[in-house]
Formats: C-alpha cells, sequence, structure tokens
C-alpha cells in the first residue's frame, strides 16, 4: 500500500481531467454533482451505492469537497477505497437506495464527519436496467 501511496503522489500533479468529454447521461450527471458541491460554496457529497459504478464515474472528475460513500458490501468498500477523492464507509445491509441514503447521512453525522450547518449534496444512481437517479441539497 506504502508503494501505490509513492507512485500515485508522484504522477498525481501530472493527470489532467477534461471535464468537458462525457460519453454518457451518467457522466453529464457526475460531473455536474461535482460541479454543483463545488459552486454551491463547497457542500460535501454524500453517495448512497450499491455497486460503485456511479461513485466511479464522479470520483473520476476530482471532486475537490470531501465525497463519502456508504455501501453494505466489504467488496466494494475496499474497491472504493482505490477511487480518487472518495472517502467509502460501510452501513447496514440495506437494499433501499433512500434508507441508504438516510444511514450514510446519519453515520456521518454520528461520527462527526458532517456537522450542523453543513450543506450537503445527497445522491445515488441506480445503473442497471434503467437509469434512476436522486439528488437533493441539505443544509444539516
Amino acid at each position: 500500500m506504502q508503494w501505490l501511496r509513492r507512485v500515485a503522489g508522484e504522477y498525481e500533479g501530472e493527470v489532467r481531467i477534461d471535464r468537458e468529454v462525457m460519453a454518457n447521461l451518467t457522466d453529464r450527471l457526475a460531473l455536474g454533482i461535482v460541479q454543483l458541491a463545488e459552486d454551491i460554496g463547497g457542500a460535501k457529497i454524500v453517495i448512497y451505492s450499491r455497486g460503485g459504478r456511479f461513485v466511479e464515474a464522479i470520483s473520476r472528475y476530482r471532486p475537490k469537497v470531501p465525497t463519502y460513500v456508504g455501501v453494505s458490501d466489504e467488496r466494494i468498500l475496499r474497491r472504493l477505497r482505490l477511487y480518487w477523492g472518495v472517502e467509502p464507509i460501510i452501513i447496514g445491509d440495506i437494499k433501499d437506495y433512500d434508507e441508504g441514503e438516510r444511514e450514510t447521512l446519519n453515520q456521518l453525522i454520528r461520527s462527526g464527519s458532517i456537522a450542523k450547518g453543513d450543506l450537503v449534496l445527497l445522491t445515488h444512481g441506480v445503473i442497471d436496467t434503467y437509469n434512476d437517479y436522486s439528488i437533493r441539497i441539505l443544509r444539516i
């Protein structure tokens, strides 16, 4: 893991992300979420994910704001730890996205990662047979 940090640290400054090249709806929404969170005063991004694909799209645009993702699966948590700027947390076994968002947010509040007065962009994306996305802005 130290080797990976050293390599990433060495080349991080050389990575350039073109925020204008977007292949599909998921990429466009991911970029919109990142830009919105940054433009409204540095809102923290809170995501609930069951598979990590929407998180991957958001991470691709290198958000400059804290980005948290709640997951129920340890394997997915380990994979998300490799994504840029994402802090994954384990939450209970939840199947409903709205409940997953609430539990992720509640756990972040309990841990002190999110405090009263913080602006939060709460989101999830279901990318399977149909695309379903949710974006809410909350002041805690």
